[in-house]
């Protein structure tokens, strides 16, 4: 029970990343918190911090092919790719405020290969 209810918190973290990180002028550095990078939103020439996101979540959306980092080594920024967008988006249609446990990011065999999609369990 532990492990289902941890694995849906880590989901819940990933879906909230990704709608974090889906904001106009929105990226991820690294974070003076250890384990932690730093959310930031950049417009109008200014760049606010608005949140934070766990490394782990962070390093699992690259993984996925959700986000990658871009950048100079010194300046790198985590920045969402064009799926990760399109995630973001079906995220943001299927559940406006927030996550519920019902849906799941999981690694499944489609006819493209090994895909990450959404399940919704209910």
């Amino acid at each position: 029970m532990v492990v289902q209810q941890n694995k849906a918190a880590f989901t819940r973290a990933m879906g909230m990343g990704l709608r974090d990180l889906a904001g106009e002028g929105c990226f991820a550095t690294r974070s003076v918190r250890e384990d932690y990078l730093s959310i930031a939103a950049r417009k109008k020439g200014v760049t606010l911090a608005v949140g934070q996101l766990k490394v782990r979540i962070g390093e699992r959306l690259v993984q996925g092919g959700w986000a990658e980092w871009q950048g100079r080594p010194e300046a790198m920024r985590l920045m969402l790719t064009d799926q990760g967008r399109v995630l973001a988006r079906k995220l943001a249609a299927a559940m406006p405020h927030e996550l519920t446990d019902d849906i799941e990011i999981e690694d499944r065999v489609t006819a493209n290969g090994v895909e990450a999609v959404m399940v919704d369990r209910r």
